[in-house]
């Protein structure tokens, strides 16, 4: 793993704040370097990858105009939130994050050249 984001994640799981994940697609990589770091049950309540469109739709409790989108990440986000402020005190910090990434086609997946969506929000301070 790169070092910085080794240190990145060290930093994260070191604070106090709990999470919910819900990422899709390739976002998904994200969570394997997450939770291999020492530390990540500080950090980690849940993950959900919604990878059906049925599974999104639920997960969003609507069905997204685009799979790939800001707007889904804005929606799994809220969900995310949602979920974590079930699972812990109303006292703790809580942050929300969704996450897609532009799907690669099994024809040409080295031509993926949109960015990877990322929602995140600290509801700490509301």
């Amino acid at each position: 793993m790169d070092p910085l984001l080794l240190e990145t994640i060290q930093a994260i799981h070191a604070t106090p704040t709990k999470a919910v994940f819900y990422v899709s697609g390739g976002a998904s990589h994200a969570i394997s370097d997450l939770l291999c770091v020492p530390g990540a049950s500080n950090t980690v309540l849940e993950v959900v990858v919604p990878y059906a469109a049925q599974s999104m739709s639920d997960l969003t409790r609507r069905p997204p105009s685009s799979f790939v989108s800001a707007q889904t990440a804005v929606h799994l986000a809220h969900a995310a939130f949602l979920r974590a402020s079930n699972l812990i005190g109303q006292d703790d910090p809580v942050k929300e994050f969704g996450a897609k990434q532009r799907r690669a086609s099994t024809e040409d997946a080295t031509k993926v050249s949109s960015p990877n969506i990322v929602c995140g929000r600290d509801w700490s301070s509301q």
